[in-house]
C-alpha cells in the first residue's frame, strides 16, 4: 500500500473468534501500526487499541479465519468491501 501526501489507506480484516461464533475481531491497519476492536453479536465493545504484528499474531488472532475484509482511500471516498467464502 502505497501513501500519497495527504490520502489515508485503511485495510480492515475481519476474523472469526474460534472459540466464541458470536465474537469477530477486527484489524485496522493505518500507516501508524494496527488497530484491535472486537464485535459481539455485531456491536462493538469498548474503543478499541492500538497494537502491534507481534501481538496479534501472540494472542492467535492472526490465526483464526477471515471472514471479511475492507480497504478505503480518503482519496476518492472508495471503498472495497471482500467477503471471504469459507
Amino acid at each position: 500500500m502505497g501513501n500519497k501526501k495527504g490520502i489515508t489507506v485503511v485495510k480492515r480484516n475481519f476474523y472469526q473468534d474460534r472459540w466464541n461464533e458470536k465474537k469477530v475481531w477486527e484489524t485496522a491497519t493505518l500507516s501508524g501500526g494496527f488497530y484491535l476492536r472486537q464485535y459481539i453479536d455485531g456491536r462493538q465493545h469498548g474503543r478499541g487499541a492500538r497494537t502491534t504484528k507481534k501481538f496479534l499474531r501472540a494472542i492467535g488472532i492472526l490465526g483464526f479465519q477471515e471472514i471479511a475484509g475492507e480497504i478505503l482511500d480518503s482519496s476518492d471516498k472508495k471503498k472495497v468491501f471482500v467477503r471471504k467464502e469459507a
